[in-house]
């Protein structure tokens, strides 16, 4: 492959000496060839680079440098929008680091199952957040084992699995309260609240809202704030309560938009709770000119 005017002196050595290599030499220069045209965000050539460098790892059978070659492979094809090769090639780096028993295969684990869940392929993400939360067990590391447990609880979220997450948020939470951790565990109130009121259960909802509710008003977390009193809108509405409810969703309502950045997402929901307070109040002409400023929102965000 030709150089470039912009190489340093450490990547001109690198070029000078692949003539004279061979074998697992040649693939590890290609690899670190790779890397660096990685960190200058040159991606098509340290694509190239580092697919010529899994060649030599493979033909030597080189398990170890074969997976760590594939890894930097899939980094790049994720750099360039390529996402399902992405996703298949850092199966394959995982695939060789389990067999070799080395360390690098939890970390690449979670890289792929979050790039599963990005990619809304929650049931694929939720058996590799699984074993990672295994693999936490096994190693005794509180804080791995709360972050995997609140992982696996959002893919079940994401599949519609509410009284599984619950579960393993509470799992989680229960560690993070040992860990003197409270916004932590104010933010997996605010996940527990929100399973609830999927399945209706205002009454159990409104109990973890209120705990989110209090932490938060403790600081000057706009967004936060405005998420605690959303979830404790709906827990009201699910009961029933809706002259609170629409009460909670102002509040809600004030502290987004008084926010430097606005979010629109937050805001979306805040009126969705409004429109069915307003309509269990029989306020119908007000639900019905939230809703429309929730359409153009919708029109625009493409929300659900």
């Amino acid at each position: 492959m030709a150089t470039d005017q912009n190489e340093g002196p450490k990547e001109r050595d690198l070029w000078n000496s692949l003539p004279s290599l061979h074998g697992i030499e040649r693939g590890q220069t290609y690899f670190d060839l790779s890397l660096l045209a990685f960190e200058k965000g040159q991606h098509t050539k340290s694509l190239a680079l580092a697919e010529s460098a899994c060649d030599c790892f493979l033909s030597h059978s080189d398990d170890l440098g074969y997976a760590n070659c594939l890894t930097c492979v899939a980094f790049n094809l994720k750099e360039l929008n390529r996402m399902q090769e992405a996703i298949r090639t850092l199966i394959k780096a995982v695939i060789r680091f389990a067999r070799v028993f080395d360390e690098q295969e939890w970390e690449y684990r979670f890289y792929l199952a979050q790039w599963l869940a990005d990619s809304k392929e929650y049931d694929l993400a939720y058996l590799q957040f699984q074993k990672l939360l295994e693999h936490s067990r096994y190693e005794g590391f509180a804080f791995a084992i709360a972050g995997a447990s609140d992982n696996v609880a959002k893919m079940l979220c994401e599949m519609g699995k509410c009284d599984e997450a619950i579960q393993y948020f509470k799992e989680a939470q229960e560690i993070l309260k040992r860990e003197k951790e409270p916004a932590s565990v104010a933010i997996t109130d605010l996940w527990i609240a929100r399973c609830y009121n999927h399945i209706k259960d205002g009454f159990s909802a409104i109990s973890y809202a209120t705990q989110a509710v209090a932490v938060f008003e403790s600081t000057n977390d706009g967004l936060s704030r405005a998420q605690a009193h959303t979830q404790l809108g709906r827990a009201l509405n699910n009961l029933g309560q809706f002259e609170e409810a629409l009460a909670t969703f102002e509040t809600a309502h004030k502290y987004v938009t008084g926010s430097k950045s606005i979010d629109f997402n937050a805001i979306y929901k805040i009126q969705k709770g409004k429109v069915l307070a307003l309509r269990g109040l029989g306020r119908e002409s007000e639900a019905e000119v939230i809703e429309r400023r929730n359409a153009a929102i919708k029109e625009i965000m493409g929300r659900d």
